[in-house]
């Protein structure tokens, strides 16, 4: 290693040939050696199969609460199917199955879930309604 001094006054600098490697300013300086990679590597292995298992444990907790609300979603469903009553309703001029579900609305479901219920009670393929059809309701 060559080093050369150059003096001014006071102030002295050594010229150094520097080690490869850089400095991570992160509130305070650590300097990088290239011998400390291996111990580095290390520290990472080790981590990893405890950083996958936390991923896959979160993964795992999101899928079982999205599957708890589907299922909740569909228990509402056929509970308000059995036990609705039903009524036959003639299906007037204007009249289309969203504002007949609005009007004719079971507790616990959307509009857009009663639309549904209609459909399956009626056997519609389709939302288009005639005027003078006769439909069965939730009561």
């Amino acid at each position: 290693m060559s080093t050369s001094m150059y003096t001014d006054g006071n102030l002295a600098l050594v010229l150094d040939t520097p080690r490869a490697g850089f400095s991570v300013v992160d509130g305070y300086k650590r300097t990088y050696d290239s011998r400390d990679q291996a111990q580095e590597c290390a520290v990472a292995s080790a981590l990893a199969p405890k950083t996958l298992m936390i991923v896959f444990a979160l993964a795992a907790i999101m899928v079982a609460c999205l599957f708890g609300t589907l299922i909740a979603g569909q228990r509402a469903y056929d509970t308000g199917l059995a036990s609705q009553q039903r009524a036959e309703l003639v299906v007037g001029s204007g009249d289309t199955l969203w504002s007949i579900a609005s009007e004719h609305a079971i507790e616990g479901l959307s509009t857009q879930d009663t639309v549904s219920v209609l459909r399956e009670w009626n056997d519609l393929s389709t939302s288009s309604l005639t005027p003078g059809t006769t439909l069965v309701v939730p009561a």
